[in-house]
């Protein structure tokens, strides 16, 4: 009732978060989807996640997050790339990422070191 209230706040989040998990059967990302556009956005498109630019970067960086929890060694996990390419990418500096960047991966370079670039 008081939406201010940190501990009310979080509570109420996690109730709804349940709420929306049993109404998508289980589905992370749809769930995510709910809370950030709404159950109706979700159910309108077909039970799919909404063409919402901002629900879909939403549902992949919270998604990404909570691999991380789930999967500690992810950060481990990168694309291959050859000696070549290491080289190509090492001699550009890589740009600044915005905040909401979709296009940036993680490479992991010849000497073992990771690396995230802008594609």
């Amino acid at each position: 009732t008081k939406i201010y209230d940190p501990k009310q706040n979080i509570e109420g989040g996690i109730k709804y978060m349940r709420l929306l998990l049993d109404m998508f059967g289980g589905n992370v990302a749809l769930a995510l989807a709910g809370y950030n556009a709404g159950e109706g956005a979700v159910m309108k498109y077909g039970r799919q996640i909404p063409p919402y630019r901002e629900t879909q970067e939403y549902v992949r960086r919270i998604s990404a997050r909570y691999n991380s929890i789930i999967n500690p060694n992810l950060p481990n996990i990168a694309m291959k790339v050859t000696k070549k390419e290491a080289r190509e990418l090492e001699s550009n500096p890589a740009l600044p990422l915005t905040a909401y960047e979709q296009n940036a991966v993680t490479i992991k370079l010849a000497d073992g070191r990771m690396r995230l670039v802008n594609q």
